[in-house]
C-alpha cells in the first residue's frame, strides 16, 4: 500500500475529519483510538465520538469494530465477567469506552444496515505493551525490582497482543447484524502470585506493597464461539515475543 492510500486527520477535530474523508466510500471502520491516563480523557473521547459519528453517518460503512475495554466492568466482581455483567467501571477511561459503546449501539439501531462489534479487551501483554505488568516483570532484576501490590488478591486476565490482533481481524471478517459486545481475554483468573511463578521471576526482582483486593477476568465463551479463537492462557517468558507458537 502506498502512502497516498492513507488519510491523516485529527479525530478530535471533526472538521479535519470531514475534509480528509470527502466522498470516499468506507466498508469497515476499525476504531482503536483512546484517551488514556489524561485528565481530560472524557472530553477528548467525546470529541472523537463526534468524528466517529460523522464517519458512520457520512460514509455508511457496513461494519464498525470498536476496541472497548474490560475496564467497563470495574474491578470488584469476584467471578468471571460475561458480556451481560453490569458495567460498573468508574474511571474516566472506562466511562469513555462506555460512552462510545452507547453511541455505536444507537447508530446500529438507527441504521439497520450497520453491524457493530465492541471488543471488550482485557489486559493486553506483549513486547508492544511495555507498561503491562507482564513486560515490567520480564525486565525486572535485583537492581530494578518491580513493586507488586497484594500478589495473592490482585487478579487479572492477561491476553497476548498477537491473540488480540487476531480477535480484531476475525471480528472484521465476521460481522453480525446490530450491536454486539464480545469479551477478549483468556478466561483465566491470574493472580500476581501466579504470574510471578509462571514468569519465573526471582524473589529479589520484586517488592510487595500493600493494596486493596482487585479482580477482573472474563468469560470468553462468546469470543471462542463467534471468532473461533482459543487464546494462549497463562503468561510465560515466551510472552516477550510478538508472536506465540
Amino acid at each position: 500500500m502506498q502512502r497516498e492510500d492513507y488519510l491523516f486527520a485529527d479525530l478530535t477535530d471533526v472538521a479535519t475529519v470531514r475534509a480528509a474523508l470527502g466522498d470516499r466510500p468506507i466498508d469497515v471502520v476499525v476504531h482503536l483510538a483512546a484517551a488514556v491516563q489524561r485528565d481530560d480523557a472524557l472530553e477528548v473521547s467525546a470529541r472523537m465520538d463526534v468524528s466517529l459519528e460523522e464517519i458512520v453517518r457520512r460514509s455508511r460503512p457496513a461494519h464498525v469494530v470498536f476496541a472497548s475495554s474490560g475496564a467497563v466492568y470495574g474491578d470488584g466482581t469476584p467471578g468471571a465477567l460475561s458480556e451481560g455483567s453490569p458495567t460498573l467501571g468508574s474511571s474516566a477511561y472506562a466511562l469513555s469506552k462506555l460512552a462510545t459503546e452507547d453511541l455505536l449501539r444507537t447508530l446500529s439501531e438507527e441504521l439497520p444496515s450497520l453491524a457493530v462489534t465492541a471488543l471488550r479487551i482485557f489486559n493486553i501483554a506483549g513486547p508492544s505493551f511495555a507498561d503491562s505488568l507482564v513486560q515490567r516483570l520480564l525486565r525486572a532484576d535485583p537492581d530494578h525490582p518491580v513493586q507488586v501490590r497484594n500478589p495473592d488478591s490482585f487478579v487479572r486476565d492477561y491476553i497476548h497482543q498477537a491473540d488480540t490482533v487476531l480477535a480484531v481481524a476475525r471480528a472484521v471478517e465476521r460481522p453480525r447484524a446490530g450491536f454486539r459486545a464480545l469479551n477478549v481475554g483468556t478466561g483465566y483468573a491470574v493472580s500476581t502470585r501466579m504470574l510471578l511463578e509462571s514468569l519465573a521471576i526471582p524473589d529479589e526482582a520484586w517488592i510487595e506493597v500493600p493494596g486493596v483486593a482487585s479482580t477482573s477476568w472474563c468469560d470468553n465463551a462468546a469470543m471462542i464461539r463467534e471468532l473461533d479463537i482459543v487464546p494462549h492462557a497463562l503468561p510465560t517468558r515466551a510472552w516477550g515475543a510478538p508472536t506465540l507458537h
